[in-house]
């Protein structure tokens, strides 16, 4: 359901720029929007989710908006996933600008949003960031002894002494994972909630590996990192910094397109800083394993190291004119990083403009490595022409490229790649 509600609203919210709900002359007081003439793209969020509009108002100088609605699902627990759905999807066709929802009149859920960082930082209803959490807050207040709740990781996250537990319990929304993760404080008289490990894995099932709770830095601060399987085979993370009592999303990584490969948190560059390390690796000639990694906290400043699992640990030369072009075609999928292999395989640097995956589809490579044929043309002078293109039952699945090999000290090398048919 929440997939088909992304591609609906993919489509609906495209080209926004980020605006708030109504713009105007600036007033303190509150404005009520005639409904008769209302549009906005918000209003295509609320029917996407088939949630009634009964009024909106206009405050803070109109960029502060309060929907009266009527949600088709009460707001409890089992439902909490479609709810912050909505609060989500809200957000963006707002242009992250802060909202409230009025539910019924009876629940208010104030939603605070960062416009730069382009998220929602808070959702308070009724006052309480832990809304959803009121019959695990229940069964807490029963509890004085930690040995009768499920720890999953402890320490003193803040440095006052008192121990921060993370606890696990079941989920009673079906459309979220099977667990759910809380931290919990001791305050001398009762375990209190200090609030739910809430992550960024969209749609991608996943299931909890382990946590822990450590210091990524050179600083006493301590972090919480929730390590989870995901997908077919894939390894990741999501990455909590302690606030003001409260934990705080930082970082998530893990697969999404395939739900395969590892991620992970470690200090790659041996700086004393811990690195978000992507790990993506290939059946290809080369056995590459491609590490992207970047600080834990500076998501913008990525690095690549490349390593090659074959027989020699190295690049080894393809022996035949065909495995050069293999080599060739499936280094395109990181033609960035894979640069300076591409030049050796070609003639002149010029190749290296050729965009191959206009014709060859270099996605498969995420799942298993690229089918394909090979067919030669000519063979005469020292100068092989061969065909290459995707297969399908044993047949060009659509025009091939034609790559002009050359020999030269001994190696086969591209001198030339152009669509099939074209005159040379």
């Amino acid at each position: 359901m929440r997939k088909w509600i992304l591609c609906m609203l993919a489509g609906l919210l495209a080209g926004l720029t980020g605006a708030p709900l109504a713009l105007g002359k600036a007033s303190n007081r509150v404005e009520t929007v005639d409904m008769t003439t209302w549009e906005h793209p918000v209003k295509a969020v609320f029917e996407v989710y088939d949630v009634t509009v009964n009024r909106v108002r206009l405050a803070q100088n109109r960029t502060y908006p309060i929907f009266d609605v009527t949600l088709p699902y009460p707001l409890q627990e089992e439902y909490e996933s479609s709810f912050y759905a909505l609060v989500e999807d809200i957000a963006q066709a707002n242009g992250y600008w802060s909202y409230e929802l009025a539910v019924e009149r009876s629940i208010v859920a104030k939603v605070q949003c960062d416009r730069k960082r382009h998220e929602v930082t808070q959702v308070s209803i009724n006052g309480s960031t832990t809304y959803f959490d009121r019959t695990f807050e229940k069964e807490l207040s029963g509890i004085r002894s930690a040995d009768r709740l499920d720890v999953v990781a402890k320490g003193d996250l803040d440095g006052d002494g008192r121990i921060e537990y993370v606890v696990c319990r079941e989920n009673p929304d079906p459309m979220s994972p099977d667990i759910l993760l809380h931290v919990v404080q001791w305050d001398g008289k009762k375990f209190v909630n200090r609030g739910r490990l809430r992550d960024d894995t969209g749609s991608v099932v996943h299931e909890l590996d382990h946590v822990e709770i450590a210091r990524l830095d050179h600083t006493d601060a301590k972090y919480i990192a929730v390590y989870m399987k995901v997908g077919l085979s894939g390894y990741g993370f999501s990455l909590y910094r302690w606030k003001s009592g409260h934990a705080e999303p930082l970082l998530t990584n893990v697969p999404t397109a395939t739900g395969k490969g590892s991620r992970y948190l470690k200090d790659f560059d041996r700086d004393g800083i811990a690195d978000s390390v992507s790990e993506y690796g290939y059946f290809d000639t080369q056995s590459h394993t491609i590490y992207a990694y970047h600080r834990f906290d500076r998501p913008e400043a990525v690095k690549y190291k490349v390593a090659y699992d074959n027989e020699q640990g190295k690049f080894i030369y393809p022996s035949t004119p065909e495995g050069v072009i293999r080599n060739y075609v499936e280094d395109c999928h990181w033609s960035d990083v894979l640069q300076g292999e591409m030049k050796k395989l070609i003639v002149d640097d010029e190749i290296l403009k050729f965009e191959v995956g206009d014709y060859i589809y270099l996605g498969t490579m995420e799942y298993g490595g690229l089918d394909l044929k090979f067919a030669t043309v000519s063979d005469r002078n020292g100068v092989r022409l061969i065909e290459c293109g995707e297969e399908f039952a044993g047949e060009f699945a659509s025009s091939p490229l034609r790559f002009t090999m050359v020999k030269q000290k001994k190696l086969w090398k591209i001198k030339n790649i152009q669509p099939a048919g074209v005159p040379d």
